[in-house]
């Protein structure tokens, strides 16, 4: 489970670092566009083809990568909308981005402790 869990974070890394570096080379909404895109295809086949662990584990990295490709492309919409506030914007994304995590994580907690009990 460690081991899945430290490639899910470095697989994170790299979805930002390409994120960052396919905004500076194309253009940012092309970026954000291809990297919906494939956020989109990733929980389709996480919803339909992760049966088994070996599937699901390159499935969430592959989600991951994608997830977090997006990251530095609406960073940098919010830094050219309001330049003089920046550093305001991005501490609110970033709040956003943890709150948003931890209500997926205990709407899942919830979910499955639901499942537990009526089951």
């Amino acid at each position: 489970m460690s081991s899945a869990l430290f490639a899910f974070g470095i697989t994170t890394l790299i979805g930002s670092k390409f994120g960052g570096f396919m905004t500076d080379r194309i253009s940012n909404p092309q970026t954000l566009v291809g990297g919906l895109v494939v956020h989109y295809l990733a929980l389709v086949l996480l919803s339909t083809v992760a049966k088994s662990t070996l599937v699901a584990i390159p499935l969430l990295m592959f989600w991951s990568f994608s997830a977090w490709s997006s990251g530095p492309g609406m960073q940098y919409n919010l830094v050219w909308l309001a330049p003089e506030a920046s550093e305001i914007m991005l501490s609110y994304m970033a709040i956003y981005t943890v709150r948003h995590s931890c209500c997926g994580r205990n709407w899942g907690y919830c979910r499955k402790e639901h499942i537990r009990t009526s089951g």
